[in-house]
């Protein structure tokens, strides 16, 4: 296998595009490297398109179901490799996902007779997560936004968990979208 260097191109990349200069041409050659190794480094598939030629750096499955959790794990990278690269200072607030029949037991309870409404609730295990878009990944029936001030990553799972400070911030209509809930009730 011979090794080829970048600088072996410089003049060709010239003659295409004059008005860059050659250190334009490394800086340029250098961010693309660099991305793409960092981009395998953390797990992503790099997908390379041009007019020419189209590249894949990744697997490929033959069976659907397969392809399915493939494709959310890599999902939940890309969307973390965002995050990231965004450099987004965090505002305290996480996300979790519940289908309907935990919220009918846990939030929604049909309870007979009177009662003031119930403003604290015990959960026996929720995955929090930092990434809203995160939480789209799993098609849930509701996600709720959680007042949570201490920094704990991208994901964790709470056990027994008793809370206060959380709201409905989505939750999936009639056709089976997920669109936002207004807060004037």
């Amino acid at each position: 296998m011979d090794i080829i260097y970048a600088e072996k191109y410089y003049s060709q990349i010239k003659e295409r595009y004059p008005d860059l200069s050659e250190k334009q041409i490394d800086k340029i050659i250098k961010y693309g490297l660099r991305s793409f190794f960092m981009h395998n480094t953390y797990g992503a598939d790099v997908l390379i398109k041009s007019n020419y030629y189209t590249a894949y750096v990744g697997k490929l499955f033959m069976e659907e179901s397969i392809f399915k959790k493939y494709r959310g794990i890599k999902n939940k990278i890309k969307l973390r490799i965002k995050y990231l690269r965004s450099k987004t200072k965090f505002n305290g607030k996480y996300y979790f996902t519940m289908s309907k029949d935990i919220y009918n037991s846990i939030i929604n309870p049909q309870v007979k007779g009177k009662g003031r409404k119930r403003t604290k609730f015990y959960f026996e295990e929720i995955t929090i997560r930092k990434i809203y878009e995160e939480c789209l990944i799993f098609n849930p029936d509701y996600i709720f936004e959680l007042d949570y001030p201490e920094d704990i990553g991208f994901c964790k799972k709470l056990k027994k968990f008793t809370t206060r400070n959380f709201r409905l911030v989505a939750k999936k209509n009639s056709k089976g979208i997920i669109e936002p809930v207004s807060d004037s009730k």
